[in-house]
């Protein structure tokens, strides 16, 4: 594909933004890639799922989202188009219609060469026990809980983080990424041990340029 090139939905994608460091791999359900829904075509209760639509429909601008947890005013309001999402494909009967495995999984994103600092991932419909397991190139492992916000929930998890080789999206049960917002090195070696990292109030450093995956996950880079 070309760069711009839009991803369609139901494709299994994995070095689409290598040229961005990131390579994607999914396990616990159909085959070990993750796969595109677009959260404008939910499909159906049987195959699909209205809980991943945006905006949800009690919104003042009603789309084919469905679930408590996105109503307006909740904590996980879910408002806006949200595009493309990742998801682990159920292995089903059907596997031809993009549906999330109910029985959740992992989706596991590697950064080669390490992203410099990983600011936060997005996430819908978490309402199961839900864990970011960030792993860094000195070898320390993180486990971040993610809130229970419900059914057709959005929101995004703060993980500021420096030096970032992988991250396990760990799903009990079904859920998608919405988007990561990370810096990477263009070239060059990671930052020395001892060098100051950002934290949660200062942004990632000028000329490191971030991604955000509700647009790139859109294009095939």
């Amino acid at each position: 594909a070309n760069p711009g090139d839009p991803v369609p939905h139901g494709a299994y994608v994995e070095d689409e933004w290598e040229e961005y460091s990131l390579t994607l791999s999914a396990s616990g359900g159909f085959g070990t890639l993750p796969r595109i829904f677009d959260t404008a075509q939910i499909g159906n209760d049987l195959y699909g799922d209205p809980d991943l639509g945006s905006p949800n429909d009690k919104c003042t601008r009603p789309g084919p989202g469905v679930g408590l947890g996105g109503e307006p005013g909740a904590p996980g309001e879910n408002c806006e188009y949200l595009g493309n999402v990742l998801i682990i494909q159920e292995d089903s009967s059907n596997t031809a219609i993009p549906d999330d495995n109910m029985e959740g999984g992992t989706i596991t994103l590697n950064f080669d060469p390490a992203a410099v600092f990983v600011n936060q991932i997005g996430l819908l419909d978490v309402d199961y026990k839900t864990d970011l397991v960030v792993t860094q190139t000195d070898g320390t492992v993180t486990t971040i809980p993610v809130p229970i916000l419900g059914d057709n929930s959005k929101q995004s998890v703060p993980i500021n983080l420096p030096n970032v080789s992988k991250i396990d999206v760990v799903l009990t049960r079904s859920a998608a990424i919405i988007d990561i917002t990370y810096s990477y090195l263009v070239s060059g070696p990671l930052p020395p041990a001892g060098a100051p990292t950002p934290s949660s109030e200062t942004p990632p450093p000028n000329g490191f340029p971030t991604i955000d995956m509700s647009m790139s996950m859109s294009m095939s880079m």
